[in-house]
């Protein structure tokens, strides 16, 4: 096929906003949208080779996973094995674990499934894996599994059946993203069947062109329909945002806008010149290199910085990005595409070899519990964190709600129990799963019910946008009523006891509605918290109001498991002080929201206050450790230990042990 420097201009317009994204550029809050403009251009491309080969009777699926091959795996091998020792000297095991799956996932082209089972790609810990952006890649490989083989199996029908399929698939798979999204977004997210029709559009466009009459001319609607097509795209940078469904009708303005640039660019076009100028092309040609490498260094990056990096750092990574990008395309991208320096049967050999040395990579750090030697004992997470019980998804599903006590099971929700008697029910988001999660883990003996939901305000008289709403917290006022509901429905429950994340400051992120009006997060928390405990104290038993923990200022794993080539020495008495925080600056930063607090007390009198600092902060500062162990799990979740400590202290305070 011909070849258009407008296509590279165009995928230097896909990778630039995804790279911004990922750096935490403020302006490029929708940058994510590159990936869908590369599926389309993906579709475009691949299809444009496929029926012009067809159409000659030259095809060869042989040949083509070939040019697949030498296009995608030996640049993603460099980045592989180039991020590994990087991986074993600073990652802490748990994540070394975790990136040692990652590498045996990228190798089988199923790492859109690894990341969808451990979480959203908006998620606050998601910028911290350095393999996360070979999701994307996954979906390309998975699409060149099925679709050769359909066009192949479908030619002789003619291409008119063959466009009437594909259009089939086309709304088949956007009708899945839309309407599943709301029960999934998580797998809508990350899987072929919500993606591919963003490749049947690039498909789309090829088909048409291979067609049409061939004209480098431009005329009106050449230069107009380009135009919007940039427009489009530029609008989905600069105002999508992480709350935007995706992928969905929404995804339809980029994805649409690179199919119209595509179809109508022209060497006259202001698009076409803007995106074949040699700065654009240029870019273009490194964009797959330049895709690679930016995650890893952004990931890295962020893991040995305890604070979180300068924007003026994140410019300069970007430039790296950039120059190894150059390097690898010239280095080794375009010498693997040259048939005459590596003939079929080398890169078929030697795409096997690299692909059983990363796995065997990967099965090592899985088998060693991420090279856990690396660590000192007194670090290692046996001792430091003990019995970690993590509550995920499939607790949900654990059927303990449902067998022992015959609750309804609610998507998101997280329902636990260990009796058909719970004398204590424990109420509201992920702070409430790790209070319960030494209850759960037998650790702490109480008879009691858990029924949370991550990122969730137990607020059943409002509506609620959530920060993560493609991972979870779309389904948190039904949550609220199930509380409700159990707290009515079981004599055996005495009390309830609230617990909920609360930021220091206010996170414009989530969104509050009342009656469809926008209310502060402030007003939400009045609002949502009188209603609730309102409701729950008409059911005559007795409301505790659980004040949110100390938050650390990071991490305790930094402080306490560190790795021999850290940048700051396990020794440095003063380490301990990047995660520990002092009780003068709990007091102040918790100041607005025990002020809050005392408001629904004041409302309230009935309900009884426990807040856990009593327990943390006992002198100048607040622990967060016991000796080697923690007492937390992240910043502001606490850990095994932590909730027996705390279940511990709210007994001898009488608040719990009936």
């Amino acid at each position: 096929m011909k070849y258009r420097r407008d296509i590279d201009g165009l995928r230097a317009l896909a990778v630039v906003p995804v790279i911004f994204f990922h750096a935490g550029f403020q302006f490029f809050n929708g940058g994510f949208i590159g990936v869908d403009i590369f599926f389309v251009i993906s579709g475009y491309l691949i299809t444009s080779i496929i029926i012009a080969e067809l159409d000659t009777g030259s095809f060869s699926i042989i040949k083509f996973y070939e040019r697949r091959a030498r296009r995608i795996l030996p640049a993603l091998f460099l980045v592989l094995l180039t991020c590994f020792p990087f991986a074993w000297l600073w990652l802490l095991p748990s994540d070394m674990n975790r990136f040692s799956q990652s590498l045996i996932a990228v190798c089988t082209f199923s790492s859109n499934f690894f990341f969808a089972f451990k979480g959203g790609y908006f998620d606050p810990s998601a910028e911290l894996n350095p393999l996360l952006h070979t999701w994307s890649l996954a979906v390309e490989e998975q699409f060149y599994v099925f679709f050769p083989v359909l066009l192949l199996l479908m030619w002789r029908f003619g291409k008119r059946t063959v466009l009437i399929f594909l259009g089939f698939i086309f709304l088949a798979s956007l009708t899945l993203a839309e309407v599943y999204y709301p029960r999934n977004p998580i797998a809508t997210f990350y899987l072929l069947p919500g993606r591919s029709w963003e490749l049947m559009i690039g498909s789309f466009t090829a088909f048409y062109l291979a067609r049409a009459r061939a004209s480098d001319s431009a005329t009106r609607l050449h230069h107009m329909a380009s135009l919007l097509g940039l427009l489009l795209i530029l609008f989905a940078v600069f105002f999508y945002n992480a709350s935007i469904p995706f992928p969905s009708l929404y995804t339809l303005v980029p994805t649409v806008g690179a199919a119209l640039i595509i179809l109508f660019s022209r060497p006259e076009t202001l698009v076409g010149r803007l995106l074949g100028s040699p700065v654009m092309v240029g870019i273009g040609l490194i964009s797959y290199s330049a895709y690679l490498w930016h995650q890893p260094l952004f990931a890295f990056t962020r893991i040995i910085f305890l604070d979180r990096p300068s924007t003026a750092l994140m410019l300069i990574l970007t430039l790296v990005s950039f120059m190894l990008a150059y390097l690898a395309w010239k280095f080794v991208e375009t010498p693997f595409r040259n048939r005459q320096k590596f003939e079929r049967k080398t890169i078929f050999i030697n795409s096997a070899a690299f692909s059983l040395i990363v796995v065997v990579l990967g099965v090592s750090g899985i088998t060693s519990n991420g090279f856990e030697n690396r660590l000192p004992y007194n670090s290692r997470d046996l001792v430091v964190f003990g019995k970690t019980v993590k509550f995920a998804a499939i607790h949900s599903t654990d059927k303990s709600c449902q067998n022992l006590l015959g609750l309804s099971e609610i998507p998101e929700e997280v329902c636990v129990t260990n009796s058909q008697h719970p004398k204590i029910l424990f109420a509201g988001d992920s702070h409430a799963m790790a209070l319960y999660s030494s209850i759960y883990g037998k650790e702490f003996n109480l008879d009691s019910l858990l029924i949370s939901g991550y990122s969730c305000p137990l607020y059943p008289n409002l509506s609620y946008i959530p920060a993560f709403k493609n991972s979870y917290g779309n389904t948190c006022p039904a949550i609220a009523n199930e509380v409700i509901k159990a707290a009515k429905q079981f004599d055996s429950i005495k009390e309830i006891i609230l617990v909920n994340y609360r930021p220091d400051t206010p996170d414009s992120r989530y969104a509050y509605y009342q009656d469809g009006k926008g209310i502060s997060e402030q007003k939400a928390f009045e609002i949502g918290n009188d209603y609730m405990i309102d409701r729950l104290l008409e059911t005559g038993k007795k409301v505790v109001y659980f004040i949110d923990v100390p938050h650390l200022k990071n991490d305790p794993r930094l402080c306490l498991q560190k790795l021999p080539f850290s940048f700051r020495p396990a020794t440095d008495p003063g380490y301990p002080r990047a995660c520990s925080i002092s009780k003068e600056e709990n007091d102040e930063a918790r100041k607005t929201y025990l002020a809050e607090v005392s408001a629904i007390k004041k409302n309230h009198p009935q309900i009884l206050i426990f807040d856990p600092a009593s327990f943390f902060c006992k002198e100048r500062d607040c622990n967060f450790k016991d000796g080697d162990r923690s007492l937390y799990n992240d910043t502001h979740h606490v850990s095994v230990l932590g909730s027996i400590g705390i279940l511990d202290t709210m007994k001898s305070d009488a608040l719990i042990g009936l």
